[in-house]
């Protein structure tokens, strides 16, 4: 391999991993068909996949507040009871009677600031007691404890106010959704078939939302429903109570597309600047490639594939912060905008970023070969390590310890509160495990042809991880949060354009890294069909209703409100503790 025939004929090797460089045009043809036949069988693999979760999914028997209600967006936040009753009788045939009770969510931003200002203090206050062991500085700080009993004083009075304007139904404080909760549930099962849209439409509605205006006057009576005094409204079936995040529907949805995009935005700017870190490495690493050394080789190469781990692991901090940031109104939402974000940043970062640097920098291809083998050698290494050794949960540890060492000394200055978080185990982060698995998924079919120990190198990499995760799950983190399964069919919609990555990835193997078009024909119609494909697995999905069985259709929300373990008003921070009153009445 090291001979300067075999270098003519472009074999290269590095670490006894054997790369060749220039192909004869009967392996590029070879080449693109396996890609091609890769295609079908990707596309395969996803269709089974689908079929497969189709038939082994388990549903709970169990009904639920969800079962029986539905969601309205966007709704006039002036209509009363009354009116939104005539609503449902004029365009859905609802009988008043059969509406069993309406929820307006409140803007109640205001009222968990308070609450948590007041936690503050507590805490202040608290930390301040823990402190005074001598009269003197009882003395000193007896003012300071004064004006905080002030000021927590002062917020009770602002959250019992609040409280009252709640029971009152106060009309400024209102937002434009609506819970409606009918007595049957195949009246709600009616609505939502009558208002069905297709994918594609409420796609367009949700993101671009530019052309209301325009299908209020090309609507047509059997869609009248859809607006009221030309004000577009939006009906699905309601989340269930504990995946709601009650603090985030005042926020509009212009205001919600705008701090997405700016969140968007944020993302790419950390992705350039992890790319102009691999540009550096990358220019350095081909300004000496006439030297053979053992730097040029592996050692720049090496620190290119570690700025881009590195970088990985700040976008998924980041996504984090501005997943919060854009108030997504249920935490199935924001988690599925996690997983997403990060898997296409990450995506972008580790796969897109070292090819087009490449290509860019007057690339060297062995360079590449060896930058991708040290890529792919650090999922297959590092992605396990950090889930097993994670840093914050070491230092949790060390908090935790040196708690147990200040309980003897009675130092400890924590809440109640604060001494749960801090003992009870780590966040699992779904989002974080999908958006891994995928990436690297995605990344490996985009180097099946320039790299193709990759694959074998992820598949292992993958093992590796899931008993990682396994052990971390079962031994160590806390009790998974309650997500409904719209995150897993994004993720497996997500999934769906492997296919094109595979014929994307033979493409630029061939155009832009050998530089020769003989297989032009069967490159251009490998990606017509590797559309089609992608095409047809997203237009197929799963229904996300259960079809119920026949003696289920007539449930009814009397009979079942006593099986439900919770409820919207039991779930919502300002109506908790009435709701939790009148159940301890009629226990009474």
């Amino acid at each position: 391999m090291d001979s300067q025939e075999n270098e003519e004929q472009g074999c290269y090797h590095f670490i006894g991993v054997a790369y060749t460089v220039n192909k004869t045009e009967l392996q590029l043809t070879i080449q693109a068909v396996l890609a091609f036949l890769g295609t079908f069988l990707a596309t395969g693999g996803l269709f089974l996949i689908k079929w497969f979760q189709q038939r082994n999914l388990h549903y709970s028997i169990n009904s639920s507040p969800s079962d029986f209600t539905i969601l309205l967006r966007n709704y006039p936040y002036i209509h009363e009871r009354h009116q939104i009753e005539q609503y449902f009788m004029k365009y859905f045939n609802i009988n008043p009677a059969s509406i069993v009770k309406i929820i307006r969510p409140l803007n109640i931003q205001d009222y968990m600031n308070d609450q948590k200002k007041k936690n503050e203090k507590l805490k202040e206050q608290q930390r301040i007691y823990a402190l005074m062991t001598r009269p003197q500085e009882v003395r000193e700080k007896n003012d300071i404890l004064n004006k905080l009993m002030l000021e927590i004083q002062v917020l009770d009075k602002q959250i019992s106010l609040f409280e009252q304007q709640v029971t009152l139904n106060n009309l400024y404080q209102r937002t434009d959704y609506v819970l409606v909760t009918l007595q049957e549930e195949n009246l709600v099962d009616q609505i939502l078939d009558t208002c069905n849209q297709s994918r594609w439409y409420e796609v367009m509605m949700d993101y671009l939302g530019c052309c209301d205006k325009l299908l209020y006057y090309l609507n047509n009576d059997k869609q009248q429903w859809k607006f009221i005094n030309g004000q577009r409204i939006y009906i699905r079936r309601a989340p269930e109570p504990l995946d709601i995040i009650w603090q985030n529907f005042n926020t509009s949805h212009s205001q919600k597309r705008c701090k997405r995009l700016l969140a968007l935005s944020l993302n790419f700017l950390v992705v350039l600047v992890g790319a102009f870190v691999v540009y550096g490495i990358s220019y350095t690493q081909n300004q000496a490639k006439s030297s053979d050394s053992f730097y040029v080789k592996y050692v720049l190469s090496g620190l290119c594939a570690l700025a881009i781990l590195i970088i990985n692991q700040i976008l998924e901090f980041l996504i984090k912060i501005t997943s919060k940031y854009e108030k997504h109104t249920t935490y199935t939402n924001e988690t599925r905008s996690v997983m997403v974000t990060q898997t296409i940043m990450q995506f972008i970062n580790t796969a897109l970023v070292p090819f087009g640097l490449f290509i860019f920098t007057d690339f060297d291809q062995n360079n590449l070969a060896v930058s991708l083998f040290f890529i792919f050698l650090g999922n297959l290494i590092i992605l396990p390590v950090l889930e097993i050794f994670d840093p914050l949960y070491i230092i949790k540890l060390i908090k935790q310890n040196q708690i147990l060492k200040e309980q003897d000394k009675r130092q400890i200055i924590l809440t109640q509160q604060q001494t749960h978080e801090l003992f009870e185990g780590p966040d699992y982060r779904i989002a974080d495990k999908y958006s891994t698995i995928f990436k690297s998924i995605l990344m490996s079919m985009f180097y099946v042809c320039i790299f193709p120990y990759g694959m074998m190198m992820q598949i292992v990499s993958l093992f590796l991880y899931y008993w990682a995760c396994k052990y971390t799950l079962l031994r160590r983190c806390s009790y998974p949060p309650t997500i409904n399964r719209n995150l897993n069919d994004s993720t497996l919609q997500l999934l769906g354009i492997s296919p094109i990555l595979i014929s994307a990835g033979s493409a630029c193997y061939s155009f832009l890294l050998i530089q020769t078009y003989s297989n032009l024909i069967l490159h251009i119609i490998n990606m017509i069909i590797s559309c089609i494909c992608v095409g047809s697995y997203l237009y197929f999905r799963f229904e996300s209703k259960v079809t119920h069985t026949e003696s289920a259709l007539c449930l009814n929300y009397f009979e079942e409100r006593k099986k439900f373990s919770t409820d919207y008003e039991k779930c919502n921070p300002i109506t908790m503790k009435q709701a939790q009153f009148q159940q301890q009445y009629k226990l009474e």
